[in-house]
């Protein structure tokens, strides 16, 4: 959509794209890092809007369609909640303890999982992830995440 904003030469109308979107699915990451979590971007404005915002809805009926639909997605269509996600298969958060500091004297190791595709229209790479990990007296603790999506000449650099 941006790169089809343009206008007759001489005339001054402002250029503006508008998104209208909601968390979850394909997208999510890139409106969520582009409208809501971005603090760089000024001309950039995320305006939220709940059920309550209109009047016009059947709130009783949306309220009991919701509640067909799983936590997560009830979740972030209900309430906007960008930062809710779906529980992986392999692992729980809750078997983690996050923690300041971690002793020195491990052996140390970053792992690449080597995806190298950047981004282009229409399409939806996979993630370059990278993985600093500490282990010592039987505990592992991770250290650094990477995980991002560049061409392999960038990911080498990396």
């Amino acid at each position: 959509m941006i790169s089809r904003l343009r206008r007759l030469e001489g005339y001054y109308v402002p250029l503006r794209v508008r998104n209208a979107s909601n968390p979850g699915n394909i997208g999510h990451d890139w409106v969520k890092q582009r409208f809501i979590d971005s603090e760089s971007c000024e001309d950039r404005v995320f305006i939220p809007a709940m059920l309550e915002d209109n009047p016009y809805l059947d709130r009783v009926q949306y309220e009991k369609s919701l509640m067909q639909l799983d936590a997560v997605t009830r979740r972030q269509l209900r309430w906007g909640d960008w930062d809710v996600r779906p529980e992986g298969g392999k692992f729980r958060r809750e078997w983690f303890e996050v923690v300041d500091t971690y002793p020195s004297g491990g052996k140390s190791l970053r792992y690449w999982d080597l995806a190298a595709t950047a981004p282009k229209p229409g399409a939806d790479p996979d993630y370059t992830c990278g993985v600093l990990v500490s282990w010592l007296k039987g505990v592992l603790y991770i250290l650094d995440v990477q995980r991002f999506r560049a061409n392999p000449y960038t990911v080498e650099q990396r």
